[in-house]
């Protein structure tokens, strides 16, 4: 719906509301959280006007927390989850382009993560230095981004 008249940046108050600033023709939007549910993909098709950022998606959470809570800090989790959410889609999008589908790419995320690489004293990796944490990739994905990519290229569609 339409911004709020009188209300912009730095977007204080109206916390059931996330402002979309400049979404239409430059005109403010805002998203009613109390009227957000899921939708089925197919719903979207050829409707959706915009995709949030990894920063937009912190934003949201903060945002949906003050809604609830009204707590005034914004956790570091947000910001992590934010993180995490974008990587997993920036993966599966590079699954899809690789493999031509979006099958094995969850249990591809559930399997171990291959591990770190240590580094030496000049800050160059130690090839083959990297050990399995036992941790699944879905738990590591706001962190080894990095990692991960190179792991979801060396494995076979």
């Amino acid at each position: 719906m339409p911004c709020p008249p009188n209300w912009g940046p730095p977007w204080d108050g109206y916390y059931n509301f996330a402002p979309l600033p400049g979404l239409r023709n430059g005109q403010n939007y805002v998203a009613k959280l109390g009227e957000a549910c899921p939708v089925p993909t197919a719903a979207l098709q050829g409707q959706r006007i915009a995709v949030l950022t990894t920063q937009g998606l912190e934003a949201l959470f903060h945002r949906m927390a003050m809604n609830s809570l009204r707590f005034p800090e914004t956790p570091m989790h947000y910001t992590v989850e934010a993180a995490r959410v974008t990587h997993e889609v920036d993966l599966w999008e590079q699954w899809v382009t690789k493999c031509g589908s979006e099958e094995g790419f969850q249990e591809w995320l559930d399997r171990p993560f291959g591990g770190q690489p240590r580094e030496d004293a000049a800050g160059d990796i130690i090839p083959g230095s990297a050990e399995p944490t036992g941790e699944p990739r879905r738990a590591v994905l706001a962190w080894n981004y990095a990692e991960l990519c190179e792991e979801l290229d060396a494995t076979p569609c």
